[in-house]
């Protein structure tokens, strides 16, 4: 099981440039990655969408190297209910294909 020491906020747009290529949202994984042993809270911009190829290469690639219930207590979100609405239904069709 995984332990987390603490919580660590990181807001996205201090990340990546955009959230519509694979290589933003590798820099998202990559993130998740380095703070392994942390609870990651992503502050997400209110005019902030989604492609799913930045999806699919960072929460995506996640739960698929981690697992679901490792990425439930590893990530939390600070955002709109849009933007949550957004994740939770990618997160949804994702883990019904894997």
């Amino acid at each position: 099981m995984l332990h987390l020491e603490k919580d660590v906020a990181i807001s996205l747009s201090d990340i990546v440039d955009n959230t519509g290529a694979n290589s933003e949202g590798f820099k998202l994984f990559s993130l998740l990655i380095k703070h392994e042993n942390e609870r990651v809270i992503l502050s997400l911009d209110k005019n902030m969408g989604f492609s799913t190829s930045f999806l699919n290469s960072s929460i995506g690639q996640y739960i698929d190297r981690f697992g679901y219930e490792n990425y439930k207590r590893k990530i939390a979100y600070k955002c709109t209910k849009k933007q949550y609405d957004i994740i939770s239904s990618y997160i949804n069709k994702f883990t019904q294909l894997v």
